[in-house]
């Protein structure tokens, strides 16, 4: 099996950028930039901090994915015990499993292989990856912003 570190590190800060800029100018995905501007990261976040929650997306040469955490980071126990009061909703709206095999600390990951070597790949892994985010964000936002 092949590191984390070493998948994300073929593909390198000048092509994750061009990678996001390429997904975030399409015009069906600027509103990605209310997130935060495009830059060489592997991974962009939606904090939700009003609730506790950030989806993220990463990528790395073979796959995307975009999952569930805790907002700081810190406490991924108590976002799972939170998530887990509507885990079916969850696993019926986003259509992943609270935690993937291999999965501690980001729940509700869905990945989309793809080879972003290959810029052919791009449009298609960024349109997985807004949709996703997307559909994330919804789900927690129905499920656990306050009701006044």
């Amino acid at each position: 099996m092949t590191d984390k570190r070493e998948v994300w590190a073929e593909l390198t800060p000048k092509l994750r950028l061009a990678f996001w800029k390429r997904v975030m100018l399409r015009p069906e995905n600027r509103r990605e930039y209310e997130w935060g501007k495009a830059t060489g990261d592997e991974l962009r976040f939606h904090d939700h901090d009003g609730l506790g929650f950030t989806v993220a997306m990463t990528i790395g040469a073979d796959y995307v994915s975009v999952y569930i955490r805790d907002r700081d980071h810190k406490r991924p126990a108590r976002a799972r015990k939170r998530l887990m009061e509507h885990a079916a909703e969850l696993e019926e709206m986003l259509g992943a499993p609270l935690l993937a095999e291999g999965d501690t600390e980001y729940f509700f990951r869905r990945k989309f292989p793809t080879d972003l070597r290959d810029e052919a790949n791009w449009d298609e892994a960024g349109a997985f990856l807004i949709k996703a985010a997307a559909e994330a964000d919804a789900a927690l936002e129905a499920l656990f912003k306050p009701r006044h």
